[in-house]
């Protein structure tokens, strides 16, 4: 089992459905709670790019926040946020 309780299987899994999810998105941008390897965003991230680099692809940037304390507005704001200066380039 990994760190995070689940079984490399069950995140395997986990990663497929997600990856399904997103495979019709024109773009993505990934929120996580954490930053380096251990962080689930950023294994996310190694797992698409390897086994579905397509959906990788359209990943266009990541943001961290504090998963406890962010509320579904805050996510919008800071979306939005990224946006505009994603825009901006």
């Amino acid at each position: 089992m990994g760190t995070d309780g689940k079984s490399q299987a069950g995140r395997k899994s986990f990663y497929e459905v997600i990856a399904k999810t997103l495979r019709g998105a024109e773009q993505v941008l990934l929120f996580g709670i954490g930053t380096g390897r251990s962080s689930a965003m950023e294994v996310l991230l190694a797992d698409l790019k390897e086994h579905h680099p397509d959906v990788a692809a359209r990943v266009i940037g990541s943001v961290v926040v504090d998963a406890h304390h962010t509320t579904e507005d805050q996510l919008l704001a800071k979306a939005r946020e990224f946006y505009a200066e994603y825009n901006r380039k």
